[in-house]
């Protein structure tokens, strides 16, 4: 029983500790953190999409034999929405994610710097630090 308890704390543990990461990068760099957010969701979307919706409609209509130029009309469009999506992944992981990655490399180096100035030399010569 006692080690449950265990493990939920660590769990407990992690879960502060990405809150604090996620609050530290959305202070950095906000628009990174939203726009990673909406590209995850968009990408579980299509994925989502594609294996459960896009599939099961196509062979419905087959089944059912709907008119050939439905089937593929659902097709095409279909692939134009899953293309329009993977060329704004692309432009997102091409033009805004290399400047997002620089701001926040930039801003959470220097909060690291600026709380390793505070900290008092002789800590540094303590090896329990």
């Amino acid at each position: 029983m006692n080690h449950g308890v265990e493990e939920q704390h660590i769990f407990l543990n992690a879960l502060k500790n990405n809150f604090y990461m996620l609050k530290l990068a959305y202070q950095s760099c906000p628009q990174r953190v939203l726009f990673e957010f909406f590209m995850k969701f968009l990408s579980l979307g299509r994925q989502t999409f594609y294996s459960i919706v896009f599939l099961r409609y196509v062979f419905n209509a087959l089944e059912k034999q709907y008119a050939f130029s439905k089937i593929v009309s659902f097709i095409i469009i279909s692939t134009a929405v899953y293309l329009l999506v993977d060329l704004f992944d692309s432009w997102y992981n091409i033009k805004i994610k290399p400047i997002t990655d620089q701001t926040l490399y930039e801003k959470l180096n220097l909060l690291i710097f600026n709380k390793a100035n505070e900290v008092e030399l002789s800590c540094f010569e303590n090896p329990d630090f």
